[in-house]
């Protein structure tokens, strides 16, 4: 905007901000009617600054900083193409932007110029960034970079599409979605405590709500790590007191307050405040050392304001304010307003005692999510109730009241006795013909509908996601065709349980290794599922829901199984001849009799393990199969239906993709599924309509695997999956010292260093860029995908597999600016690629899938490739790398006995016997490196518990000493590492996985 046009809104501002709330909206109506972008940046600033503690003198010099920044619409910086601004603080402005490399909105938020002059401010605005992008949670505002330009410094993190709690809170919320926005709160609180991180500055100006009711918790500028690292120490005092350094005279208020003990002469700047003064705990109010409790009573202060629209402390001015909090005892406060339920809640989340406080996130959200399960059940004991129409059953959403049961019917009854009355003579006349349900899910058995079918008019907003309260604990799901169960497989695959949904009650009902994708039966009985001891032994089994002995249905089976709609037949795929001679699609009854073989697909075509299995049209006349193609743009999937009576094929959707992991066939004719176009973008729900183009339902960072339905199709099950992951630098291979390479998350496959110090890496395309992450270059531009690059030592080649996820994987090398690509390998797949010292060969592992049982070799000029080195017996190959020093080839091994046993084998660069070598337990062999000074082969831990981090092991390959423990991270997975050729530096992936199970309804139309 001009400076006119600021200086209208300047004026605007002013004057609203001075009169009651109660007359801003009128006075806007009437200033504004003509203008409503000017209305618009009248009520962003109103936004930012609603508080009754925000210091005057911070204003001016916050609004005159908007009208001078130099960032304008459709500016350019880096990547990023900088929109309209959406808010504004003491700190920062914040504008919508464009990601023009990925494609996608993000939110650019930009230091103030002096502000950046300052160095404490400086370093609250990075360690905003730092602390949230250690984070990886739904509920937690993801970061993708930090930079710097022309002196003015930015945060980069994902765009959230909605508006701020205190802007829902305007509107007033009911106790039921106060629950539902403090449980998510209270997750993302959890998270951040179990990494060390401590908000410290939670109000409702620093919670989004996104448009579809997802929760998001910003600004960690004021967040601190608890953990007692040894540079820590010598600020721990200051990081004890008020430190908002947003006004003096606040300053001045709490320093002559003699309830106040912040008068510290070890204070770097004495008397400042720290967060916003309404949600500060006592200890905070003090200046005593503050921990995760200090976020659990702020959060406290928010629940109390949601339930009754008003803080529970008061206070004509800052010192009143910090007076009540200080002295107001919390038996005291006015929670007639609130619930009985929900009053002990909000009392313990206010005791001033941090003893008698919640004393971790998880306590809290137990209560909770207790409290919010009793609820759905307590006003009416079914959330879905089965009332009939002229033309069909249909399903409707009974939704709470803002009042919690006993209060809300005792006072309906006395409000409304005849109506009452009424209402139970016509339960009670209708009652036989009403399907109820207990469960906020299941689905109702007799109903003809209950929610409507996902079709090509669907759209995301339309989709109510449940989560299971299994998070964390299943890998994979199946819900039963009546919707009444769900069967969980924990991620150590040995056992699986049932849960009942109308009571969440679990049971385990088989303990047993190997198992893999449980599904029920149709008349749900039994459990189906997938077994795999060893590489020789696998087939299906099935067991009671009510526990007991499994039953071998069939043997030798290369996939999961599936039913027909009736019931009576199920179809599972068998490999001929470990998959090299094809693959058969069989039909058998459900108990595994009569089977026949209704087609054979060709080594070329064939499904690979963990893809979709075959699954029924809703007449049973088809099924849609994932089937696997190439031609000259390379490999892919396509849906291919195959005849059950002739075993004859026809292409359902000519769409290329890279990746299917579900499938679900709805008997109103749509194929849903969860896939992925290219490799580098999270699987989406996409529905396939007869005659019409697939279309993607589901869009975002959030990816989707698996899926499941009930009979009728309104429920399905899935797995929501997300992953934050970033390459670190380790300085001198300090852990402790490591920085975050401004990557937006994108890489996060195999990469190398190239001679020059710039290192070259990949997700869907080989990049290369400075230690920074600056100066990004895309070498490759393939709609196949290519990763996994590594680079000759003499640095002039870049080798690279291409088509990573599907098909026959090549590898293929070019120079180190992106010209020259030749494909080296064409007759067999191959993976894991690393050069010989003298650039001269390739080494990769052959193989399209596990185990992978050859090493070979190939000139960088192509031709014929050469056997190094094969697996032996039942093991197979997890990585390779080379030594530059003396070309020694080490290699991970892997097998499968009812657990995971691990080796790794050195081989000398004249060939010869290799040397094994047992890996311990707790380590994996899976891409094994050598170190920096070619005499010792590093590893990583293994990833048993996802509460553990995973890091990087030293092992001497001589035989002398032990294994020596690198990094130490306390939370996090670590992925792929390489050292830099000068071995100074140590290059990381870093991230955290996460993956829930939900129930997806479609309530929209």
């Amino acid at each position: 905007m001009n400076q006119g046009e600021w200086e209208r809104v300047k004026e605007l501002f002013e004057r609203t901000r001075e009169m009651p709330v109660e007359e801003q909206a009128a006075f806007l109506e009437s200033e504004c009617s003509t203008e409503p972008a000017l209305r618009q940046q009248v009520e962003r600033l109103l936004a930012a600054y609603d508080t009754d503690f925000m210091e005057e003198s911070i204003l001016p010099k916050a609004m005159d900083q908007l009208a001078s920044s130099h960032f304008q619409p459709s500016q350019v910086i880096g990547r990023y193409r900088i929109g309209d601004l959406i808010g504004t603080g003491g700190m920062g402005q914040v504008f919508r932007a464009e990601d023009t490399e990925l494609d996608r909105p993000v939110a650019f938020k930009v230091l103030h110029g002096d502000i950046a002059e300052n160095d404490e401010r400086v370093r609250r605005f990075i360690q905003e960034a730092k602390a949230a992008s250690a984070l990886n949670h739904p509920n937690i505002l993801t970061i993708h970079e930090i930079g710097s330009f022309e002196g003015a410094r930015f945060i980069v993190s994902e765009y959230v599409d909605g508006e701020t709690l205190r802007e829902r809170m305007r509107g007033g919320l009911t106790s039921a979605e106060s629950l539902e926005i403090m449980c998510q709160i209270a997750a993302a609180l959890q998270a951040a405590h179990a990494a060390g991180i401590v908000h410290r500055d939670i109000k409702p100006e620093n919670i989004m709500m996104r448009q579809d009711g997802l929760v998001k918790v910003l600004d960690f500028g004021l967040a601190k790590l608890t953990q007692a690292d040894d540079h820590l120490q010598e600020v721990r005092n200051a990081d004890r007191g008020f430190r908002s350094e947003e006004t003096d005279s606040l300053a001045w208020h709490l320093s002559n307050n003699p309830q106040s003990e912040i008068r510290n002469p070890h204070l770097t700047a004495p008397g400042l405040i720290m967060g916003t003064v309404a949600y500060m705990s006592p200890e905070q109010a003090r200046g005593q050392a503050v921990d995760s409790r200090t976020d659990l009573w702020s959060l406290g202060v928010v629940f109390h304001e949601m339930l009754t629209g008003e803080s529970p402390f008061k206070g004509e001015s800052v010192t009143d304010l910090v007076t009540s909090i200080l002295e107001h005892d919390p038996d005291s406060l006015d929670l007639n307003s609130i619930s009985q339920e929900l009053k002990p809640i909000c009392t313990k989340a206010l005791a001033k005692d941090k003893e008698a406080r919640y004393q971790t996130a998880q306590d809290l959200l137990q209560d909770l999510q207790g409290e919010k399960k009793r609820m759905e059940y307590a006003i009416q004991p079914t959330p879905y109730i089965t009332v009939s129409s002229t033309d069909e059953m249909k399903t409707q959403l009974i939704r709470p009241r803002p009042t919690l049961s006993a209060e809300y019917l005792v006072t309906t009854v006395k409000r409304h006795k005849y109506a009452t009355l009424l209402a139970v003579a016509l339960v009670l006349t209708f009652g036989i013909g009403l399907s109820v349900y207990k469960y906020n899910g299941a689905t109702p058995m007799n109903s003809e509908q209950s929610f409507a079918l996902i079709d090509p008019s669907t759209t995301e907003k339309d989709l109510k996601f449940s989560k299971l309260p299994i998070s964390g604990r299943a890998s994979e799901t199946a819900i039963s065709r009546d919707g009444k169960f769900v069967v969980y497989l924990p991620p150590e695959g040995d056992k699986l349980t049932v849960m009942e949904l109308s009571t969440l009650v679990e049971t385990d009902i088989l303990h047993e290794k190997g198992i893999w994708w449980p599904e029920f039966s149709p008349d749900g009985k039994f459990v189906y599922y997938s077994y795999n001891i060893d590489p020789k032994t696998d087939g299906i089994k099935r067991v009671s829901i009510q526990g007991g002995s499994p039953q071998e249905v069939t043997k030798d089976i290369a996939n999961a199984v599936s039913f027909s709609p009736d019931g009576s037949e199920m179809v599972f795929t068998r490999n001929l001849n470990g998959g090299a001679s094809g693959q058969q699609i069989v039909l058998a009854k459900s108990n595994g009799s009569n089977e026949r073989t209704i087609t054979t697909l060709s080594p070329e075509n064939h499904i690979v393990f963990g893809e979709i299995v075959p699954v029924f049209s809703p007449d049973g006349k088809m099924l849609a199969c994932t089937m696997h193609f190439r031609d000259d743009g390379g490999s892919f999937l396509k849906i291919v239906g195959v005849s059950v009576a002739d075993g004859t094929q026809q292409v359902i959707s000519e769409t290329r993709w890279q990746d299917i992991r579900g499938a679900v066939w709805l008997r109103n004719g749509n194929l849903v599924i969860t896939a992925k176009v290219k490799g580098s973008d999270p699987s989406q729900i996409w529905v396939i309509s007869p005659g019409n183009e697939p279309r993607a339902i589901t869009n975002g960072l959030i990816g989707y695997e698996g899926l499941r339905a009930t009979r009728e199709g309104d429920v399905l099950l899935t797995m929501q999956h997300s992953q934050n992951t970033d390459l670190w630098v380790l300085p001198n291979n300090d852990w402790s010292k490591a920085r975050q390479l401004a990557t937006s998350g994108e890489f996060k496959n195999l990469y190398a260093w190239m001679p020059d110090g710039r290192i070259v890496t990949g997700s869907g395309d080989i990049w290369v860029m400075q230690p920074d992450g600056s100066g990004r270059t895309k070498l490759t531009h393939s709609e196949a995908g290519s990763d996994e690059a590594a680079v000759s030592a003499d640095g002039k080649h870049i080798a690279f597999r291409s088509d990573p996820l599907n098909g026959m994987p090549y590898i293929s090398r070019m120079d180190a600016d992106g010209n020259n690509v030749k494909q080296l390998t064409s007759r067999e797949p191959a993976m894991f690629s690393t050069f010989s010292p003298d650039g001269k060969w390739v080494y990769f592992i052959e193989g399209y899938m596990p185990p992978w049982k050859t090493i070979r070799k190939v000139s960088i000029d192509g031709g014929d490739s050469a056997v190094v080195v094969v697996a032996p017996d039942d093991w197979g190959f997890v990585g390779l790398d080379i030594n530059r020093a003396d070309g020694r080839l080490v290699y991970g091994l892997q097998r499968w006995v009812g657990a995971w046993q691990q080796k790794i084998g050195i081989v000398p660069a004249s060939g010869g016997t290799p040397k094994l070598m047992d890996l311990p337990a707790n380590l994996t062999s899976h891409r094994p490196r050598w170190t920096a000074d070619n005499h010792s082969v590093a590893v990583r831990s293994m990833d048993a518990n996802p509460s553990q981090s995973v890091d990087i092991w030293t092992i001497p390959v001589d035989g002398k000493g032990s294994p020596r423990q690198l990094t130490d991270f306390k939370t996090g997975g670590t992925g792929n590492f390489a050292w830099s050729r000068d071995g100074k530096q140590l290059l990381v992936s870093r991230g955290t996985a996460r993956a829930e199970p939900v129930m997806i309804r479609n309530v929209g139309n």
